[in-house]
């Protein structure tokens, strides 16, 4: 009798550091995965500023607000999950129009006969022409010179000669949004001026002055 339950407690004994051994080797995959995952990062983050980058840094705050998912989004193109695509999708139909790529051809015609392009209209483009770029309604090669005429006017007004400048301009020249929706984008522009993982926090605005 007290051998057969010395036994089941050596028994018990053993699963458990079975259990805890599992428990531990499964820690240390999820650290070692994460610690991949975050030098990936790093280096995304870090990487030489580019067209690319410029395009989606200056595409915020919208896309801060508008196409939800990993901070990451912010710093490159085909980042966005299933979910976060459909969900930038909907967002692109229900406010642009844009379904396809000729209704995206479509709405940044309409929105380049503005007569003068304010920062607020130029981020608007850049957010339409990132978006489209994710969804594969276009290639960010057919837009590039577009994207690149866009920063550079948006950089080269005298009164923008930071991050927090062109946040400022972006707001006052919001024309769409009531005073509930300034007040989300405001919030969304002071996250993206503080936070470490932010293109407006990486990039320092003297480097994007200089890169053209």
């Amino acid at each position: 009798m007290f051998t057969f339950i010395k036994e089941i407690k050596q028994a018990i004994s053993e699963g458990l550091e079975e259990a805890k051994e599992e428990i531990r080797r499964e820690e240390e995959k999820r650290k070692k995965e994460e610690d991949k995952q975050n030098a990936e990062r790093e280096r995304i983050y870090s990487a030489p500023l580019s067209l690319e980058k410029l395009a989606l840094a200056f595409s915020c705050p919208m896309r801060e607000i508008l196409i939800p998912g990993d901070s990451i989004r912010l710093f490159k193109f085909f980042a966005l999950s299933d979910d976060d695509k459909n969900a930038a999708r909907m967002v692109l139909e229900r406010d642009l129009d844009i379904r396809d790529r000729e209704s995206f051809a479509r709405s940044v015609l309409e929105f380049q006969e503005f007569d003068e392009k304010s920062v607020f209209i130029s981020s608007i483009l850049l957010y339409q022409i990132t978006t489209a770029v994710d969804l594969r309604y276009a290639s960010l090669e057919e837009y590039r010179e577009e994207c690149k005429q866009l920063i550079q006017e948006i950089v080269e007004r005298d009164s923008v000669n930071s991050w927090e400048e062109f946040s400022k301009e972006f707001v006052a020249g919001d024309v769409i949004n009531h005073a509930i929706g300034k007040k989300i984008i405001s919030r969304a522009s002071n996250k993206l001026l503080q936070e470490k993982d932010s293109p407006w926090t990486r990039y320092q605005w003297e480097d994007v002055e200089n890169f053209f």
